[in-house]
């Protein structure tokens, strides 16, 4: 499913602080305000507001797009956490011969339980397990 690459693509940009990258996989309206923040807080803050955003992400899962009625698709996309998890809908169109994202709209928050890996891995004494 090549359209979902592009969520992939946005989101490996963000983490590397690619502001070039990352305003590539966007289009119309989203692009020219993504752009407008980058003019207005300056390249260095952008991509230190890109990284901070995919580096506070625990883990990012999309669901199978569904059709849109402008002809383009709508992705959920769950973006997992420490305190929680945002539900957002990224809607992308084909622009050309490449996809990409219109827009990208909060659906909601939720409160998940905290990991619980200090209950994983192996007992903290020997002859810990029974």
């Amino acid at each position: 499913m090549p359209e979902a690459l592009l969520l992939a693509d946005s989101w490996r940009a963000a983490a590397a602080g690619d502001e070039k990258a990352y305003l590539a996989c966007f289009t119309g309206e989203a692009r020219e305000e993504l752009a407008a923040r980058l003019a207005r807080v300056g390249r260095e803050a952008f991509r230190k507001e890109l990284r901070a955003t995919a580096q506070g992400a625990l883990g990012v899962e999309w669901g199978p797009p569904q059709p849109a009625a402008d002809g383009g698709l709508r992705f959920p996309v769950s973006v997992l956490r420490t305190d929680g998890a945002e539900a957002f809908d990224y809607a992308v169109v084909k622009v050309g011969a490449d996809w990409r994202i219109r827009s990208v709209a909060q659906r909601g928050r939720r409160a998940v339980a905290p990991p619980a890996t200090e209950r994983l891995g192996p007992p903290a004494k020997e002859g810990g397990q029974k």
